[in-house]
């Protein structure tokens, strides 16, 4: 009972071993109390009317007995029933059954009603059907015989045998029992094929599940069947596809840190002996180990920025706090700051931000990564000698900010997908430095701010990335983000 398939073949067998038997009952009942039993009622009928036209055209037969023998001989191989002939004073001339004759007069004497000129109507009898007693004479019928002056000449007694009964009943039920053997084995055939069905299914399933804890599934499942098992694999599949991708990118997250921490590391490690050796002695070599050593923490800084902000939306230290900004004043500080990142790397950042651009409301330091993140991807892909522009102003109902470089920009293949994390592209001309997080990080915090992101790019001619926030409402409550 343990075993899935046997209780899906139980379930499907049971109701019907219990069901047929129980039907097969009623429906026998029912064919002989009903149908068998108006069939014989048909039949004796139709008997009955048979000899009575016989005997009106031979009314010697209810004076003499060897004439009525002689009756009974000629009709008896078209009848099915036992016929006796009575005259009109229940006198008995003759008779078709020897069994007949031996309870003829106990019979007689049972039934033995009047017959007139008013009521020459056939007499029919039908004892009470009993399932589990063998019952005999089950049904009779006395039929009167009259002359043309409606005058009573005999009586005719007709009923059908006791086997015959019987094998009308054997003939029934075994056909009965043949349909409902033929139900039941159907019955069990679709049990067994549901039942098998069913169980390769969720073996299937169970396996795949067994397989995903253990790290080696590859192969989704077929995601048909029943609703409700293609329910459970577009299920399963989903979630098998959910945990490939997390193991991706936890599996490219720790090769990531690992590149990305290790350089600036060594970079510190590499100041700090040269500066225990003796180095701090030399005034502008240590300025300019300080200065490299700034730059890297700087970096490791940019570094944990991007990490922080892939926390979930739920932890309550990732969350944004919004104050209205003179948006202007803020571009003109993050210019300044990434003037001097660009020189050291031999770039030119250009300013062309309007100066009358609105006050928004924004998270200075969410909005600072968004837009570092583009300006650090525009110089860093730029030739030394090159130039960054950083454009902003009012283009209708919205505010727009460029960042425009003119490095080998970005294929048409790598576009669709340049703002999915750890994404660094197929070729090694743009993607090739850094975790393929912050395009992805600057679309999710302009998101935040109500706005969007998009791109242009011509592979070797640059690249165009553009901020579009909507415009501020003057009925803005400054309070609210």
């Amino acid at each position: 009972m343990k075993s899935l398939k046997t209780q899906f073949i139980l379930s499907h067998i049971l109701p019907v071993i219990v069901t047929i038997p129980l039907i097969a009952m009623a429906l026998s009942y029912a064919m002989k109390t009903h149908y068998i039993l108006k069939d014989m009622k048909k039949t004796i009928t139709y008997q009955a009317n048979l000899i009575r036209d016989y005997a009106e055209w031979s009314p010697e037969i209810w004076m003499d007995k060897v004439s009525a023998d002689e009756f009974i001989r000629e009709i008896r191989p078209q009848l099915v029933t036992g016929v006796i002939l009575f005259d009109k004073a229940w006198n008995l001339l003759a008779f078709s059954d020897n069994g007949m004759v031996e309870k003829a007069p106990e019979n007689c004497c049972n039934h033995m009603p009047t017959f007139g000129q008013t009521n020459m109507q056939p007499i029919l009898n039908i004892s009470a059907y009993n399932p589990f007693h063998k019952t005999d004479d089950f049904i009779e019928m006395m039929v009167p015989v009259s002359n043309n002056q409606n005058e009573l000449l005999g009586i005719i007694r007709l009923n059908l045998p006791d086997d015959y009964f019987e094998e009308q009943l054997d003939q029934t039920s075994g056909q009965i029992i043949l349909i409902l053997i033929c139900g039941i084995v159907l019955g069990i055939l679709i049990g067994l094929f549901n039942a098998v069905s069913l169980e390769k299914s969720l073996n299937r399933t169970a396996n795949a599940i067994l397989e995903l804890s253990t790290g080696v599934r590859d192969n989704p499942l077929p995601e048909t069947g029943p609703k409700e098992i293609a329910q459970l694999s577009v299920a399963f599949n989903q979630l098998a596809e959910k945990l490939k991708s997390s193991e991706q990118k936890r599996t490219k997250l720790v090769s990531f840190l690992t590149h990305e921490l290790g350089r600036p590391l060594g970079a510190l490690s590499s100041a700090v002996d040269s500066l225990s050796l003796g180095a701090y002695q030399d005034e502008q070599l240590t300025r300019d180990l300080t200065r490299g050593m700034k730059n890297e923490v700087k970096r490791l800084e940019l570094l944990v920025g991007d990490l922080s902000i892939l926390r979930e939306e739920s932890d309550p230290q990732n969350q944004y706090l919004f104050s209205r900004v003179d948006l202007t004043r803020w571009l003109m500080e993050s210019y300044q700051y990434w003037a001097e990142f660009a020189m050291s790397k031999g770039v030119s950042l250009i300013n062309e931000i309007a100066v009358d651009l609105p006050a928004v409301e924004m998270d200075p330091f969410r909005f600072h990564q968004a837009v570092g993140n583009l300006l650090s991807n525009a110089i860093k892909y730029s030739p030394k000698g090159g130039r960054v522009i950083l454009r902003a102003g009012v283009n209708g109902e919205e505010i727009q900010i460029n960042v425009i470089d003119f490095g080998p920009g970005i294929s048409e293949a790598d576009l669709p997908n340049i703002f999915n994390s750890f994404y660094r592209g197929t070729e090694k001309k743009r993607f090739t430095q850094g975790m393929g997080l912050g395009l992805a990080i600057a679309k999710e915090v302009i998101k935040a701010h109500k706005g969007k992101i998009t791109v242009n790019s011509v592979p070797g001619e640059g690249s165009t990335f553009t901020i579009h926030l909507p415009f501020p409402s003057s009925e803005t409550d400054p309070d609210q983000p």
